[in-house]
């Protein structure tokens, strides 16, 4: 049990690439990931999300 918290399956898949100690590990987010953006691609998003706030909080201000 004291591994699974210290999270030692996956270190140990990623120091040496054996799956069969990160099977679960990986497996835990594996359906989470819908796609990779570039840095590029993450910045607009971000900057796209914070611009949205903003105007969704200045248009209940204004009303």
């Amino acid at each position: 049990m004291q591994e699974l918290v210290a999270g030692a399956a996956g270190r140990d898949l990623l120091l040496t690439g054996d799956l069969s100690k990160g099977v679960f590990w990986a497996g835990m987010i594996q359906g989470l990931i819908h796609d990779i953006p570039t840095c590029e691609q993450l910045i607009d998003r971000i900057i796209a999300d914070a611009d949205a706030i903003v105007n969704q909080r200045l248009a209940s201000l204004r009303a």
